[in-house]
């Protein structure tokens, strides 16, 4: 389902795991699970009362497309079940490399589940993962109040250690984590 225009969602943010609570409790005190949250984009975006400069959360966006461009290009290794290379449609390549508009096209398809293949299908279990950090991509943290504890800098990395590490705990023993190569 596609959102109406200049309506966008924040993610609920997930539990930590308890291996991560148990070490870092400020944090996760700091930033309680909190339900999604439906907001709607300013009117007139360029209007912010702030200079753009890099922030912590472009650190994490860095990370996400890393993870994506990797998930990308991995293929299984040969041995794999025999496997052949499969590749990515290139329209994904088009927007990964295009401009920021394309590569924001790209984050908004994948937060709503639109792109049905970014990867290799053995590792199609990496998809769910892909799809909720780029889920916390499509909000500017501006676009909320400055009280609510989502506007804070370092936020979305905790959404994304959390992401991370759940999804790393839950699938550590599997074999798409444990056979992988590049093209």
């Amino acid at each position: 389902m596609s959102l109406p225009k200049g309506v966008a969602v924040v993610p609920a943010i997930t539990d930590s795991p308890n291996e991560y609570s148990s070490k870092h409790p400020a944090r996760t005190k700091k930033f309680p699970s909190a339900d999604e949250l439906v907001i709607r984009r300013p009117a007139n975006e360029t209007n912010y009362s702030h200079q753009w400069r890099h922030e912590l959360e472009h650190d994490a966006e860095s990370v996400f497309w890393l993870l994506l461009y990797w998930a990308m290009v991995v293929q299984p290794k040969p041995s794999a079940k025999g496997l052949p290379n499969e590749y990515i449609a290139p329209a994904v390549w088009v927007e990964i490399t295009g401009d920021a508009e394309e590569r924001n096209a790209l984050v908004s398809s994948l937060a709503q589940g639109f792109l049905s293949r970014v990867t290799h299908s053995f590792f199609k279990p990496l998809q769910p993962l892909i799809e909720n950090l780029a889920a916390f991509l499509v909000v500017d943290r501006h676009w909320l109040e400055r009280s609510d504890q989502r506007n804070q800098p370092e936020y979305i990395n905790e959404a994304f250690q959390r992401l991370i590490l759940a999804f790393i705990l839950e699938n550590r023993s599997k074999e798409f984590l444990l056979t992988a190569s590049y093209v």
